[in-house]
């Protein structure tokens, strides 16, 4: 749970993240257009669903639900592999966004 909470503030260095937030193992990040005003994308854009098929590319399963990338890891999870998931969601996100 450290660990996540840890590598999940990795994401707010990215200038979409809205917020990220945890409960427990399970994480998200909700993505924005603009940080400061916190517009939002277009449910016709579909990001949250071309970062998940961004994702899957690099072997890492990520759930999109609208502008909002869930992280639900088993609780047998190892810390490499929490590293791991944030590290490719974090570049899954600049490759899609940016």
């Amino acid at each position: 749970i450290k660990l996540l909470k840890e590598m999940g503030s990795k994401l707010h260095e990215l200038k979409w993240c809205g917020e990220f937030r945890q409960t427990g193992m399970i994480g998200a990040i909700e993505l924005v257009r603009d940080r400061k005003s916190k517009d939002s994308f277009s449910p016709e854009e579909r990001v949250g669903y071309k970062i998940y098929i961004e994702g899957l590319k690099r072997g890492v399963f990520m759930r999109p639900l609208g502008n909002v990338i869930y992280f639900i890891p088993p609780l047998i999870i190892k810390d490499e592999e929490i590293k791991t998931m944030i590290d490719t969601a974090f570049e899954s996100i600049k490759e899609v966004l940016g």
